[in-house]
């Protein structure tokens, strides 16, 4: 009798382990990459009308990005309710254009951004940008952004903290990437 206790009890204790093994290889986890080209061309000040005075904050307007979450989920064999959580992992901003520029005219830079109905939060921030460079990473300052990334479309507000006039014709490229963590046996 203590033989075939001891027998279903440990038949028991393996198929528990055995269903958390087999629930752990569904885990997706995957890197969500973003891209957006700025032109600077929203900085243009009339200096005949106004001689702005350095260090100047100046926020960009939003820039709306399709998240194209429903159909990320969809290529995943999963659904909204089984994301776990998204993540940004990387910011960075590029000047892609002047070829010969850099960022010598910004000296601090925040990201938030908002989605439907959502609160605009702070996503990303670099209060010292070095100079002489064409490649600013930010640091990244949220946790789980899986509400946002949910909604059809995150607006992205960038504000500079300007020490000098941009150049002419500047073109900046934001790059990001998101992890996103869902599994389908949730």
């Amino acid at each position: 009798m203590k033989k075939t206790y001891l027998i279903i009890c440990l038949l028991a204790l393996t198929a528990g382990l055995g269903c958390k093994k087999a629930k752990s290889v569904a885990d997706i986890e995957e890197e969500i990459p973003y891209h957006m080209e700025t032109p600077t061309t929203s900085l243009t000040i009339d200096t005949t009308i106004f001689k702005p005075t350095f260090p100047l904050i100046f926020p960009m307007p939003a820039y709306p990005i399709p998240t194209l979450s429903k159909q990320i989920i969809a290529q995943y064999n999963t659904s909204a309710n089984k994301l776990n959580s998204v993540r940004l992992t990387q910011m960075a901003m590029t000047l892609a254009q002047p070829a010969t520029g850099n960022f010598n005219f910004l000296s601090a830079v925040n990201v938030s951004i908002t989605a439907g109905s959502l609160p605009m939060i702070r996503v990303a921030y670099n209060n010292a940008v070095p100079r002489n460079t064409k490649t600013v990473t930010l640091t990244d300052t949220t946790g789980d952004l899986k509400a946002y990334f949910l909604q059809d479309t995150i607006n992205v507000y960038i504000t500079g903290t300007f020490i000098d006039y941009p150049p002419d014709s500047a073109v900046v490229d934001v790059n990001c990437s998101f992890h996103m963590s869902a599994n389908p046996l949730n």
